[in-house]
């Protein structure tokens, strides 16, 4: 009865680092989901964002291009796979750059004032990296 109880504890131990990486992918993915309809500035919502970001490199900004880095890290916890550390440090940075960016030179002068959607996004961005040295220690 007790070996039972050791193999059981084991077989969970064994499955606890496949619930985490599920279940923070899937909360992380959420998140980002979220901060796409709150408002990133003064003026426009997150997936106006999402939809105008990739033009970004024309004003000097690269920040909407840390999205594929960090859906690809939650993609890799939502189907159990490591996160990978590379993707996660180059995200970071990414939208690092993204959010020292705040002035816009379009037809009029346009300076971006941060608000909750774009700190929620960052916030994901930030989380990834720890989470990827985590996982690498961890399992």
């Amino acid at each position: 009865m007790f070996k039972d109880f050791v193999r059981s504890a084991q077989q969970l131990g064994e499955d606890i680092p496949e619930f985490y990486r599920f279940g923070f992918g899937s909360i992380t993915l959420i998140i980002l989901v979220v901060s796409l309809y709150l408002p990133f500035d003064h003026k426009l919502l997150g997936y106006e964002y999402l939809f105008m970001g990739w033009v970004g490199p024309f004003f000097g900004s690269f920040g909407w291009y840390a999205i594929p880095f960090m859906l690809w890290n939650v993609g890799r916890l939502i189907y159990g796979k490591r996160v990978a550390i590379v993707p996660a440090i180059i995200g970071l940075a990414v939208s690092t750059q993204g959010m020292l960016t705040t002035d816009f030179s379009f037809e009029t002068s346009y300076t971006a004032h941060w608000r909750i959607g774009f700190y929620i996004w960052y916030g994901c961005a930030c989380l990834m990296l720890p989470v990827a040295v985590f996982d690498h220690w961890k399992v």
